[in-house]
């Protein structure tokens, strides 16, 4: 949760920059796709790995 907050507070201070400094918006607007894109990969990697501990207690229990 403290990254997500964190990657929350980053986009709004790449938003605050961008409105701030309009002459920069490429490199703001890659950092904020990359702040996007990291977000995504880390909350699909934190489901993905919580199915697998969850894939895992049942096949023990199956034992």
């Amino acid at each position: 949760m403290k990254k997500f907050i964190l990657t929350i507070c980053l986009i709004s201070v790449v938003i605050f920059v961008a409105v701030a400094f309009p002459e920069q918006k490429f490199t703001l607007t890659v950092l904020s796709t990359l702040a996007i894109a990291l977000t995504v990969s880390y909350l699909l990697a934190k489901i993905y790995i919580r199915k697998q501990f969850s894939n895992l207690d049942e096949r023990e229990q199956d034992i």
